[in-house]
């Protein structure tokens, strides 16, 4: 399923000032990635992947 929109529908993002964001919340590549398509939509959700935090609790 994707939630792409149609470009007339895109959110306009300024990449300067989302670079500046994601040297400063030190994001990687991919994360300012994701950062940016959900950005630029106009409705979005967000998922996360709980498996980090158990691993973490077993160690």
């Amino acid at each position: 399923m994707s939630a792409d929109l149609e470009q007339s529908n895109a959110v306009d993002i300024d990449d300067a000032v989302l670079a500046a964001i994601a040297v400063g919340a030190g994001l990687r590549d991919y994360q300012v990635d994701g950062v940016r398509h959900l950005a630029g939509q106009t409705g979005a959700c967000l998922g996360d992947d709980m498996g980090r935090v158990r691993h973490v609790r077993l160690l």
